[in-house]
């Protein structure tokens, strides 16, 4: 991955706080919660079982920050109640035909259906600089760069989450650093993290 592309990807949450207005939706309606068998699986997009899936953040809640210090997406107070009161790592639940799960941390996200899933044909575990932290860089098929390039183009300033196996693992501006059908995953990874996920993912397809 180019060093411009790299910091492009690896851009500041507090770029994520600037673009939220672009992000959020104050929706008002109740929530209806409850986990759900088909949760977390694609809707309307086929891909192989345990596939990687690209969602749309709808909003996300960090429980380890006060909320009047959120930053992203943020829900109308009754689904932001929710996602306050939601345990991780917990089961993946459906909330307003979207789905409720948590990152490898305390943040919790409501995402929309996917637009991707599957498609992967490289995952590489990379080191940052040289520190601890490593971040996985995934490529993926044609249909999967048509899918993200289109996305870098309609849908900038939307945050994607990819998400495996119920659990996400990067949630990252969409800009133009996609349109290769290329992504960095940062996760907050160490060495062997970094590298059972590019496995998983190579497994997975």
């Amino acid at each position: 991955m180019g060093a411009v592309r790299l910091l492009r990807t690896l851009v500041p949450v507090a770029l994520v706080a600037a673009l939220s207005a672009a992000c959020g939706n104050n929706s008002s309606s109740s929530p209806s919660a409850g986990q759900s068998p088909s949760a977390g699986q694609p809707t309307g997009v086929s891909a192989p079982a345990g596939a990687l899936q690209a969602r749309p953040v709808f909003a996300r809640y960090d429980q380890s920050v006060p909320s009047n210090q959120q930053l992203g997406p943020t829900a109308s107070k009754d689904l932001e109640s929710l996602m306050k009161s939601h345990r991780c790592p917990s089961k993946a639940a459906e909330v307003q035909g979207m789905l409720l799960v948590c990152d490898t941390g305390s943040t919790v996200f409501l995402l929309k259906d996917p637009i991707l899933a599957g498609g992967v044909t490289s995952a590489e575990a990379r080191q940052i600089g040289h520190g601890k932290q490593w971040y996985v860089e995934v490529g993926f098929d044609q249909k999967g760069t048509s899918v993200l390039k289109e996305a870098s183009t309609s849908m900038t300033g939307t945050e994607l989450a990819f998400v495996l196996k119920n659990q996400v693992l990067s949630a990252n501006p969409i800009d133009s650093s996609m349109a290769d059908g290329t992504v960095g995953l940062i996760g907050n990874f160490d060495e062997q993290q970094a590298k059972k996920v590019a496995q998983e993912l190579t497994a997975a397809g």
